[in-house]
């Protein structure tokens, strides 16, 4: 149950005593909580970072590097990053919030490629209770099953253009 990771995650520091351990961030836990009240109140993803950049909350890659930390984001332009719906969703997906360390999310094509795939989740490592939680289980499991089911919901719809259009072009093989 030790984390391997480079940087710790949004709402977590690594130990002083050990890198291996992750502790809870007193100030980032906080906003981490805020996304998960702010979900379960009815706000989406886009309202959440709505609601997070007008009240000037750093992103997790500002917060980084506001607090000194090594981490680089070759695609942020630190002065005008802001929160995005992904965000939002990676937080609220991720089990870290809830104690357990998850790894074997992807594997690597080759070493020679850089490029990975994903892994099925039944052969993902999955820890339990490695570290403190900030996310109580019932609180975890109770929007992430709201998740699914908004999920479903949008899928149930279907595409709308099915069937109605072809463009000759997007099925050329020349």
């Amino acid at each position: 149950g030790l984390f391997m990771g480079s940087f710790a995650p949004y709402g977590y520091m690594r130990s002083e005593e050990d890198k291996h351990k992750l502790v809870i961030d007193p100030i980032a836990s906080q906003v981490v909580k805020k996304i998960f009240e702010l979900y379960v109140q009815g706000l989406g993803y886009y309202k959440i970072t709505e609601y997070l950049n007008e009240n000037k909350i750093p992103t997790p890659a500002k917060y980084k590097q506001q607090n000194g930390s090594k981490f680089v984001c070759s695609v942020c332009d630190y002065d005008n990053v802001v929160w995005n719906p992904d965000t939002i969703a990676q937080i609220l997906r991720n089990e870290v919030y809830i104690g357990n360390l998850v790894q074997g999310k992807k594997t690597s094509m080759g070493y020679k490629v850089h490029k990975f795939k994903k892994v099925d989740e039944k052969d993902w490592c999955r820890i339990e209770n490695t570290h403190e939680p900030i996310i109580d289980r019932k609180l975890f499991n109770f929007v992430n099953t709201k998740r699914s089911n908004k999920r479903k919901a949008n899928h149930k719809c279907g595409n709308v253009f099915k069937g109605k259009s072809y463009v000759p072009e997007l099925y050329s093989y020349k």
